[in-house]
């Protein structure tokens, strides 16, 4: 798995394999055909639920222009081609057939507007949370949910069990803070 670029990619990376995703982060997925470069998605989760393929493809940033603007960056993170790329990429990966397939999009952002928010969910339908939030709502009940029940995880010894996995240093970060009373929620 490649390295994230940003310690948020990284926390939403780790939150998801504390809930058994196989996470992929910076994967690309298209190639700009005026500019150059190529398109990656931040980070994506997929695990098998139900029977069914679950994709959850997360992207994380800051949204600093106008809500226009932002709508229209947010339309290329998650077009009806990066869906597609993605579900027939994980589709074939995992052995399913692409009806099977469930995608899930979020972003996350560190700095967005209200009226930027409020434009995504009518006219992108995205779910934009703010990082605090997610950290709060999302991060800390899924490591405690996952502190509750590590053997989910396969820990090495007994102690390998009472914390995050080694990999996850940032959620080992959030928990050192939590117990010595740094970090109030």
């Amino acid at each position: 798995m490649p390295f994230t670029e940003t310690w948020t990619e990284e926390l939403v990376a780790e939150w998801l394999i504390i809930q058994n995703y196989v996470v992929d982060v910076l994967l690309p997925i298209a190639v700009a055909k005026d500019i150059g470069g190529r398109f990656e998605a931040d980070v994506v989760g997929v695990k098998v639920l139900n029977g069914r393929l679950n994709i959850f493809h997360i992207e994380v940033g800051q949204l600093i222009r106008s809500p226009d603007e932002n709508i229209n960056a947010l339309k290329k993170k998650f077009s009806s081609d990066v869906q597609s790329t993605l579900i027939k990429y994980y589709a074939s990966i995992f052995g399913f057939d692409e009806k099977t397939v469930e995608y899930s999009k979020l972003y996350i952002a560190s700095y967005c507007s209200n009226p930027t928010i409020e434009k995504a969910k009518k006219d992108v339908g995205l779910e934009i949370t703010m990082l605090d939030v997610f950290i709060k709502k999302k991060v800390i009940p899924a490591l405690e949910q996952w502190k509750c029940n590590p053997e989910s995880f396969n820990p090495k010894t007994k102690t390998d069990a009472l914390l995050p996995p080694q990999s996850c240093w940032l959620l080992q970060l959030i928990d050192y803070l939590r117990k010595k009373g740094l970090m109030s929620v």
